[in-house]
C-alpha cells in the first residue's frame, strides 16, 4: 500500500466514511483489484472506487495501459463511479475535498490558527507514525531531532533536524559539522488548515535548537513542485542549485537512495541487485534549491 492510499484512508477514516481498503473487497470483476471501494452514503449517487496513482509509476506506457484497461472495465461493466487521484493531488487536501463533494462526500478538517498550536519535541516513533502517511520517504535519519504540532493533543504535524550527512555541506560554509543542522523531513497532515502554517513552523523550531547550531539549510525539491515558498516565508536565502539525483519508484511509492542502499547492504547484495529482486525502477528527478538561514 502506498503512502498516498494510506493519506486517502486517513482522510475518510477521519471523515468517519465507511470504505474498503485496497484488499479481498475491492476485487472488482474477476481481474482487478482497486485501491479504495466507498459504499452507498452521503448524497451519494452511485458507489465509488478511487483509484491513488503515483505520478511516475502510472506515466510508464504499460502500467498506463492497464489503467485504461481498467477504467473501461469499471465504466462499461460495473455501477460504480470511478475516481483518480494523483499524488500530487493527495497532498492538496483542498482538490480531494472537490473532487469528493461533486460526488456527494463531504470531508472533514482540522482548522486551527497558530496561536493555538502547541509545539514540543517528539519521539522518533510519534513522528514515523505521521511520516509514514504524510511524507513521500516515509524513514527518519537516527539521531533526528523532532518536533511535533498539537492542536488539542492531536499531532498534526512534524519537523526533523539532523545534522548533514556531508561534512563538505559544513565545510563550505566555513563551519564545523556540529554547527549546521539540515531540515530532513517536515509533514503535515493533509485534513489540518492553517494559515502560513508551514513558515511559521519551521521558524518556531529553528529558534528552539541548541545555540551551537549557527546555520539551518534545507532543500526544495522541483521534482514534487516544491518550490521553495515556505522557507521565503521563514526568512532562509536561496544558496544555489543542487543537480539532479537518483531515486526508485514501484507501485507502492517511491524510495530514497540510500534506503534502498542501506537494505541491500544488510542483505549482503549490491544496490542494483537489491532493486532489481524487488522489481525498483531507478529515475533520476529534477534539481533541487538550496536554502540556508543564518542564526
Amino acid at each position: 500500500v502506498s503512502s498516498s492510499q494510506k493519506q486517502l484512508y486517513y482522510i475518510l477514516k477521519e471523515s468517519n466514511i465507511d470504505f474498503y481498503e485496497e484488499g479481498p473487497e475491492t476485487k472488482v470483476g474477476p481481474f482487478y483489484v482497486v485501491d479504495c471501494i466507498i459504499p452507498m452514503q452521503q448524497d451519494m449517487k452511485r458507489p465509488l472506487i478511487i483509484e491513488v496513482n503515483g505520478e511516475y509509476w502510472h506515466s510508464l506506457p504499460h502500467v498506463a495501459l492497464k489503467d485504461r484497461q481498467k477504467a473501461t472495465y469499471v465504466n462499461r461493466h460495473t455501477d460504480y463511479d470511478l475516481m483518480t487521484i494523483d499524488e500530487l493531488e493527495m497532498n492538496n487536501y483542498q482538490q480531494v475535498e472537490y473532487k469528493l463533494s461533486e460526488l456527494g462526500l463531504k470531508l472533514s478538517k482540522i482548522e486551527s490558527k497558530v496561536n493555538d498550536i502547541k509545539i514540543s519535541k517528539i519521539s522518533e516513533s510519534e513522528a514515523m507514525m505521521l511520516y509514514s502517511i504524510f511524507h513521500y520517504s516515509s524513514s527518519i535519519r537516527k539521531g533526528a531531532i523532532t518536533y511535533g504540532a498539537f492542536v488539542n493533543d492531536n499531532l498534526v504535524a512534524a519537523i526533523s533536524y539532523t545534522y548533514p550527512l556531508r561534512r563538505s555541506s559544513a565545510e563550505r560554509l566555513k563551519l564545523e559539522l556540529k554547527e549546521v543542522m539540515e531540515i530532513s523531513r517536515l509533514a503535515r497532515k493533509t485534513n489540518f488548515v492553517c494559515k502560513n502554517f508551514a513558515s511559521w513552523f519551521i521558524s518556531k523550531t529553528i529558534k528552539m535548537l541548541s545555540d551551537n547550531v549557527k546555520v539551518v539549510i534545507s532543500f526544495s525539491d522541483h521534482t514534487y513542485g516544491h518550490s521553495g515558498t515556505v522557507y521565503k516565508a521563514a526568512n532562509f536565502k536561496e544558496d544555489g542549485i543542487i543537480g539532479p539525483d537518483y531515486s526508485y519508484v514501484s507501485m507502492n511509492g517511491v524510495y530514497h537512495k540510500k534506503t534502498i542502499w542501506d537494505k541491500s547492504k544488510r542483505m549482503k547484495m549490491s544496490e542494483s541487485e537489491y532493486a532489481d529482486k524487488h522489481n525498483l525502477l531507478k529515475i533520476y528527478g529534477e534539481s533541487k534549491t538550496r536554502w540556508v538561514f543564518l542564526r
